[in-house]
């Protein structure tokens, strides 16, 4: 998952990066990070955060 995919889903969702962050149980500051390619992300927090968004419904391999 790309950090453009992910944004493509929260929108999708109507989700702000709060919301996602409460979602994959991370802090806000990760997700947030992870969108600006601010820092290198752990492969677990991705799928953390794809985990998040098959539960609420989105495949985010099909953005």
């Amino acid at each position: 998952m790309t950090p453009e995919q992910c944004r493509i889903a929260r929108k999708k969702l109507k989700w702000s990066i709060d919301k996602l962050a409460t979602q994959a149980g991370m802090a806000t500051q990760t997700v947030g990070n992870y969108e600006r390619r601010k820092t290198g992300t752990s492969e677990q927090t991705i799928m953390s955060i794809r985990r998040a968004f098959l539960r609420a419904g989105v495949e985010v391999d099909e953005l």
